[in-house]
């Protein structure tokens, strides 16, 4: 898989927590998992926060982030 150009940065410890940000810039805002406690997503074992566009409504965001969590959920880690 090729990285996306530009998005290396996300990549840098110390400079994710301007992610959210940069990614509001982008129009982009997170969407929450509205069955966890924590809002966030599980994705390969881990909790993370999923982004979608903000031109979705509230209902398109969260089947984009369920869509997006079972490819990601169902891809086989490479040994």
């Amino acid at each position: 898989m090729v990285a996306a150009p530009g998005l290396e940065w996300l990549r840098d410890q110390a400079k994710r927590k301007f992610a959210s940000y940069r990614l509001s810039d982008c129009q982009y805002i997170a969407v929450r998992n509205p069955d966890a406690k924590d809002k966030l997503w599980k994705i390969n074992g881990r909790r993370q926060i999923i982004y979608a566009r903000q031109d979705l409504t509230p209902e398109q965001r969260t089947d984009a982030a369920v869509e997006l969590l079972d490819k990601l959920n169902t891809k086989q880690p490479k040994t």
